[in-house]
């Protein structure tokens, strides 16, 4: 049998070396106020102007096409999903994922955190629900989160099929041994 043993860790220093791409650590209420700063055209809660509004604005304006309908500025995509305004941008590492977007037009703006992997079919769904509770009511972000969970789950199930969940002692002996990896440190396998 296998023994477990957790190794304790600065639960930052993995993502040091992808810094700053990745290393900015926050909270959903610092990020809703990031996003009041963006709806209040640079002012801060107390009325300063934290960002020159110019550049707050310059940052909206199209730079590239990101796809069909979408393109992107300066750290935000903008889209017109049913030709409402969606400035937005995302990030993730492993085991996290965020989304942050807001309506400029409407005053509205919303953030997600959530604790898995890279982006996912949650997100824009997160964002579809939004658009769906104030402009059109259409409920598609429910089918299409639940679309997007059968299939997650048939293929984890297929996936599944295919492991050996007792493998013999020569199968495993090849892994024993201490492995150092710059961003995920040190890990012992052994029986």
């Amino acid at each position: 049998s296998f023994e477990w043993a957790l190794s304790p860790t600065d639960l930052s220093a993995w993502v040091k070396p992808m810094d700053p791409g990745v290393g900015a650590w926050s909270t959903a209420s610092d990020m809703a106020k990031v996003l009041a700063m963006e709806l209040a055209d640079g002012k801060a809660a107390d009325g300063r102007q934290v960002i020159d509004e110019k550049a707050l604005m310059a940052r909206r304006e199209p730079q590239l096409r990101a796809g069909d309908k979408s393109n992107y500025g300066l750290g935000l995509y903008v889209e017109k999903p049913r030709n409402i305004r969606v400035d937005w941008t995302a990030g993730h590492a492993r085991g996290y994922t965020s989304t942050m977007f807001f309506l400029p037009d409407h005053g509205v703006a919303a953030v997600m955190l959530t604790n898995v992997g890279y982006p996912n079919a949650l997100a824009s769904r997160f964002q579809r629900k939004v658009l769906e509770l104030l402009f059109d009511g259409r409920d598609e972000a429910r089918q299409d989160v639940s679309r997007n969970l059968k299939r997650e789950q048939e293929s984890y199930a297929k996936e599944l099929a295919e492991v050996d969940l007792t493998p013999d002692r020569a199968f495993l002996d090849r892994f024993i041994g201490t492995y150092r990896h710059p961003i995920y440190g040190k890990i012992t396998i052994r029986f």
